[in-house]
């Protein structure tokens, strides 16, 4: 499994959406219309009841849970390019990708092309949107933007934060994972790591929030 949001799991070659108790388990596919590309499904997002899987250069949304998908292509991607995360916020969707940050504000129709935040890589490799807060892990750090992508505050590895590859948020406080568990309580200004300490991180790089 690569992620999981919800009851919703992304797999190499399609989509699993269970049931909230776990007793029935469907698989999307190909042939169900979801649009992937040799790496697969790299990340899925959920909002309401409709669905999104992101693979190579287009994002596929379901409104129906899962039974019918349309795909929005990114075309400005590139060849070489590919999506490695995503979020949604009403109208709005976020794709985080291997070189740039792209914005849509009409549901996919239409893309706009930020460059990715600053911090050492290009790669987004996790997108949280809350309101109009947008988290972006780049590696290297995590950037925050508070108004919906514009502008950007970047906040580079070093001070309790480590190498960033996930990020969530719960209120005002954030949590950081890559180099072990960050967290920051104000904003993303300061940060402490909690890696070797109760409750303990086995392996120093946490992957996933």
């Amino acid at each position: 499994m690569l992620t999981k949001t919800g009851n919703t799991s992304a797999y190499v070659n399609g989509v699993g959406v269970f049931s909230d108790d776990g007793s029935t388990w469907t698989n999307y596919t190909a042939s169900n219309g979801i649009t992937q590309s040799e790496y697969g499904i790299n990340a899925i997002a959920v909002s309401g009841s409709s669905l999104y899987a992101a693979g190579g250069d287009s994002i596929s949304i379901s409104t129906n849970g899962g039974l019918s998908w349309s795909s929005s292509v990114i075309n400005a991607l590139g060849q070489n390019g590919f999506i490695l995360s995503i979020a949604v916020s009403g109208r709005a969707n976020f794709a985080g990708t291997t070189d740039r940050l792209f914005i849509s504000t009409d549901g996919g129709n239409t893309w706009t092309t930020y460059q990715a935040p600053e911090n050492g890589y290009d790669y987004v490799r996790s997108l949280l949107v809350v309101g109009s807060t947008v988290y972006a892990a780049v590696g290297g750090g995590l950037s925050i933007s508070q108004d919906g992508g514009a502008t950007w505050v970047n906040h580079p590895s070093g001070n309790g934060l480590g190498f960033v590859d996930s990020v969530a948020a719960s209120g005002s406080t954030i949590y950081a994972a890559g180099a072990g568990l960050s967290i920051s309580s104000d904003g993303g200004a300061t940060w402490r790591n909690i890696t070797g300490t109760p409750p303990p991180v086995q392996d120093a790089n946490a992957r996933k929030l």
